[in-house]
C-alpha cells in the first residue's frame, strides 16, 4: 500500500507541474495577444496619408498573430495594408514579410522611421530570385526602422496567407514549397511522356491529344503559382482560363474516343424513342 501511495503521489506531482506550464503558456499567450504587433487595415488611403495617423488608424484596423501566418479573404479591388511595429518584435533577427498568393494586382513594401517617415520605395527580398513564387520582403533589425508596412489588392475576391516569420523560417518552408512544385511538375512531365510513348507505339492520335492535355494543365500549373514568370514575361493572371479550357477541350476529346462514346448512338437512340 505504501508503495502505490507513492507512486499516486508522483502522478498527482507531475499533473500539478503540467497544469502549471499550461497556465503560465496561456498567460504568455495573451499577454502576447495584448501586445499586438501586426494589423490588417483595409484602407485606400495613399502612404503619406495613412502615416500622418498610423497609430491612429490601428484602432480600426484587424490585429493578426504575429510571427504566425494568418488567412485572409480579400474583398475584390479594395486596398489593403499590413502594419508592422518593429519595435514589438522580438530583437537581434532579420524578418521576412510574406504574402502566399504570386498573382496580385499590386504590392508594395514600405519601411518608416520614428517620425513616420519613409526610408525606402523599394522591394527588398531575401531571396530576390524567388519572388515570383511567393512575395516577400526582408526586414533587417538593426537597421533602426519602427514599422513595415506592405499595401497590396487584387482583381477579384480570394483567400491569401501572409506573416511575419523569421528570416531562417521563411526560407525554410520556401524551399519546401519549391520542392513541392518540382514534385508536381515531375508528374505532370511523366504523363506527357507516357502518353507520348503510348501515340508512337499506338499511333492513336487521342493519346497525343491526352499528352497536350497534360502540357496545359502544366501550363496553367505554372500560371497559377508564379513559376510562368521564369520562363515568359509579363504573362497575366487571367491568361490560365483560356489554357484551362482549352485543357478541358483536350480532355473531353480524349474521353469521347477512349470511352467509344460513339458506340452507345444506338443504345441512346433506342432510349429516347422509348
Amino acid at each position: 500500500m505504501h508503495f502505490i501511495g507513492k507512486q499516486v503521489h508522483r502522478v498527482i506531482k507531475k499533473l500539478l507541474v503540467f497544469l502549471c506550464c499550461v497556465l503560465l503558456h496561456s498567460v504568455s499567450t495573451f499577454a502576447a495577444s495584448d501586445s499586438a504587433s501586426v494589423w490588417l487595415l483595409d484602407s485606400a488611403e495613399p502612404l503619406a496619408k495613412l502615416s500622418e495617423s498610423l497609430e491612429q488608424s490601428l484602432q480600426n484596423a484587424k490585429k493578426l498573430n504575429a510571427l504566425e501566418s494568418s488567412s485572409i479573404r480579400l474583398a475584390p479591388q479594395t486596398s489593403h495594408w499590413l502594419i508592422i511595429d518593429l519595435f514589438q518584435l522580438p530583437d537581434n533577427k532579420n524578418y521576412v514579410v510574406y504574402l502566399g498568393e504570386p498573382n496580385l494586382t499590386w504590392a508594395k513594401f514600405y519601411l518608416l522611421d520614428e517620425n513616420y517617415q519613409a526610408t525606402n520605395n523599394q522591394r527588398l527580398a531575401s531571396l530576390e530570385s524567388l519572388s515570383n513564387v511567393r512575395p516577400h520582403w526582408l526586414i533587417e533589425h538593426s537597421q533602426g526602422h519602427r514599422w513595415a508596412l506592405v499595401n497590396f489588392e487584387h482583381d477579384r475576391a480570394l483567400t491569401i496567407e501572409v506573416g511575419v516569420v523569421s528570416a531562417k523560417t521563411f526560407e525554410t518552408n520556401l524551399h519546401q514549397i519549391i520542392l513541392s512544385y518540382g514534385a508536381i511538375l515531375g508528374v505532370l512531365i511523366l504523363c506527357m511522356f507516357v502518353c507520348a510513348v503510348y501515340f508512337f507505339v499506338s499511333q492513336q492520335p487521342k493519346y497525343m491529344v491526352l499528352s497536350a492535355y497534360f502540357l496545359l494543365v502544366t501550363v496553367g500549373f505554372l500560371i497559377d503559382n508564379g513559376l510562368i514568370n521564369y520562363l515568359v514575361d509579363g504573362l497575366e493572371w487571367e491568361a490560365k482560363w483560356p489554357v484551362n479550357e482549352f485543357a478541358l477541350c483536350f480532355v473531353s476529346y480524349f474521353l469521347y474516343h477512349f470511352l467509344a462514346i460513339h458506340t452507345y448512338k444506338p443504345l441512346f437512340k433506342k432510349a429516347w424513342q422509348a
